[in-house]
């Protein structure tokens, strides 16, 4: 199995939530499963960090958890047209009035068009995606699980 994390999945590791992190260890213990960070999640995170005043010593030392956490898995860039296809496709999917973020729309296409699992815990987008039936794809919620 190989897994895209969104972006509030890797703030709740940042916050040491603690059934997220473990899930992370069990995954990457085993080492058959994969992990990966898309870019998009990468500048999120940074612009919420780079935000904060990093003269405070808890926000310098998330800054660098994060460093540290992204060079332990690999970043998944929008360098594929396959991916805006299905970004296209999803967004054409989505009933009449339905809305997905910009942002949420292109992980989920980088998750779906690579099949990887996406890891979220944003409960609109999971509602959302699921109704759309697409293929192959899922989402899991390791703050739930």
């Amino acid at each position: 199995m190989t897994y895209l994390l969104d972006t509030n999945i890797i703030q709740a590791i940042l916050d040491n939530k603690g059934k997220v992190t473990k899930k992370i260890e069990r995954v990457t213990e085993r080492g058959i499963e994969k992990i990966f960070i898309s870019g998009i999640s990468y500048y999120e995170i940074m612009c919420g960090l780079l935000t904060l005043n990093l003269a405070d010593e808890r926000h310098a030392r998330k800054l660098v958890k994060f460093k540290n956490f992204c060079d332990t898995f690999d970043l998944l860039l929008l360098d594929k047209k396959d991916i805006f296809d299905k970004a296209a496709e999803i967004y054409a999917l989505l009933p009449k009035g339905v809305t997905i973020e910009l942002a949420d729309l292109l992980i989920t296409s980088i998750a779906n068009s690579h099949n990887f699992i996406l890891v979220s815990d944003d409960q609109p987008l999971i509602d959302k995606v699921e109704n759309l039936n697409l293929h192959d794809f899922e989402i899991q919620d390791w703050l739930k699980d």
